[in-house]
């Protein structure tokens, strides 16, 4: 059996939060970088899903640039589904 060092352990796992952080950060600065240049707008409309459970409204997002869509979370993530009838 192996007896770990509790204070050793703690500090590692310290170093390894504080460095995860870190790298979130630079993340974060990079979108927020490359997202000045876009807007993000709410869709008028709701998307609708019909299920067992009843009538489901979300509210979905565009992202503008340039004046032009260029992502649209009503087309891009909902797949349109047909009626099985």
């Amino acid at each position: 059996m192996i007896i770990v060092n509790q204070r050793l352990c703690e500090r590692h796992m310290k170093r390894f939060v504080m460095h995860y952080l870190n790298i979130c950060r630079r993340l974060q600065k990079k979108a927020l970088e490359k997202a000045k240049a876009q807007i993000i707008v709410i869709n008028e409309r709701a998307y609708d899903v019909d299920g067992e459970a009843g009538r489901f409204h979300f509210t979905t997002h565009r992202v503008v640039e340039d004046g032009k869509s260029v992502f649209d979370t009503s087309k891009d993530v909902f797949v349109t589904l047909r009626g099985k009838e």
